[in-house]
């Protein structure tokens, strides 16, 4: 009996770092499908299979609005005109419930252990993927390439570099890369929290810069307002939400350390005559931003006249141009009720986020509360101008929101306890339910 339950521990372990992995290569977007796809599609099955993940406490609110969703999408792809393309285009979607119930599955699970895990992971590759961005930004990596030359061979400046003026990490598009580096930042603002340690807090105040300069040389006017929004929610929230004696008020100082910190490394990278001067043309309106806003305007009228909508991926086809939209892109091609389930199921979704991230009482749960309930909010301000339909952190935040309460409520002890010792406990809670 005693091997059977050490070789269970031993198998929650190495499924735990593989999630870790798994989330890390995730940033690897510029093809299709992604590592993090195909990791997330192995470990679903492996999960399935041999009880790693839990769903038995998954609210019903979601499931149904999310099964309307999928209704809507099944309904409007009658009047598509490129069924194939809707039919990938909705395989896609499909996928992106696959990792919505994935993680839930995970998380509830592992509880803390599988939160610690998941983020890690996310943050590891978010924060290596910026750093390359911007070695190749200000043309460090071409220097280093000459000292190692497998650096030339990876071809990586053109990898990370978008037409040489952006920075887009390892995705396809600026655009996505920031708003992911939006979610890496805050978390990396809340983890200032945890406990002391001056090591920890330089890491975690890097990372922040890291990920603030990078969000400013992806140059995306909506990751900027993404990021504003997001920070102040995350802010504020951190300010009027409950404490106890395990998280002394002088705490809250730290977040405003960061903020302090990320915009000196903001203003330090304007500086720079090249940002500075692109910086400047982008905050101005742009010459493609009239026919963005009449293409949103044709994307209105279409789902006014074809009220089912017109199939899934079909406004691109049919007006030329993506309306860069959420909720005029779901109203066009899913129609009312497509529309109406999944801005139903997000506004849900951000609601729990907001009333738990003040009521709940595990500290390092209300904290990832807080998390969700600010990257979501900044998210949908994103999602006026571009569609996060099929971003992958876009449904992990939708997947975090509904994650069942711990067991336990005992301060989170992130500052006092290495990762190993973190997982060990989720483990040893995971035996007893057994």
């Amino acid at each position: 009996m005693p091997s059977l339950t050490l070789g269970r521990r031993r198998g929650s372990a190495i499924f735990i770092g593989a999630l870790m992995l798994t989330m890390a290569l995730s940033v690897v977007a510029f093809v299709e499908p992604s590592p993090g796809d195909v990791g997330i599609a192995i470990l679903f099955t492996f999960g399935t299979l041999f009880g790693k993940l839990v769903w038995h406490r998954i609210p019903t609110v979601p499931v149904l609005l999310l099964s309307l969703f999928v209704f809507a999408n099944f309904v409007s792809a009658f009047y598509a005109t490129d069924l194939a393309f809707a039919m990938s285009f909705s395989a896609i979607t499909s996928f992106m419930l696959i990792l919505w119930l994935f993680t839930i599955g995970f998380v509830s699970k592992y509880e803390e252990a599988g939160i610690r895990a998941l983020l890690t992971g996310f943050t590891a590759g978010g924060v290596l993927s910026a750093s390359v961005s911007l070695l190749a930004y200000f043309g460090i990596l071409i220097k280093l390439s000459s000292v190692l030359p497998i650096l030339n061979s990876l071809q990586l400046n053109d990898t990370v570099l978008f037409f040489g003026e952006r920075i887009r990490g390892l995705f396809k598009d600026p655009n996505v890369f920031g708003p992911y580096l939006v979610i890496v930042a805050a978390y990396a603002t809340i983890k200032l929290r945890e406990g002391d340690g001056f090591a920890r807090r330089v890491f975690w105040i890097s990372t922040c810069a890291i990920c603030s300069v990078g969000i400013l040389l992806c140059f995306s006017r909506a990751a900027w307002a993404n990021c504003i929004v997001t920070m102040a929610v995350l802010l504020t929230l951190n300010a009027i939400t409950k404490r106890d004696r395990t998280t002394p008020r002088r705490k809250l100082g730290y977040l405003l350390i960061v903020a302090m910190v990320a915009a000196a490394a903001v203003l330090y990278a304007l500086k720079n005559p090249r940002v500075n001067e692109f910086a400047s043309g982008r905050s101005e309106i742009q010459d493609y931003d009239e026919g963005r806003f009449a293409k949103q305007a044709e994307a209105l009228q279409l789902g006014l006249r074809n009220p089912l909508g017109i199939g899934a991926g079909q406004a691109h086809i049919i007006l030329g141009y993506s309306p860069h939209s959420l909720p005029l892109g779901l109203f066009a091609e899913n129609g009312v009720i497509g529309l109406f389930a999944f801005m139903a199921f997000t506004v849900a979704t951000l609601t729990r986020s907001l009333v738990l991230a003040h009521r709940v009482r595990n500290p390092f749960q209300r904290q990832i509360f807080a998390l969700i309930a600010a990257a979501l909010t900044g998210t949908l301000v994103n999602s006026l101008v571009i569609d996060p339909i099929h971003w992958r952190h876009f449904w992990m935040l939708l997947a975090l929101g509904w994650m069942p309460l711990f067991s336990g409520t005992r301060a989170s002890s992130g500052s006092h306890r290495s990762m190993i010792s973190q997982r060990s406990s989720g483990l040893l809670r995971e035996e007893r339910c057994r």
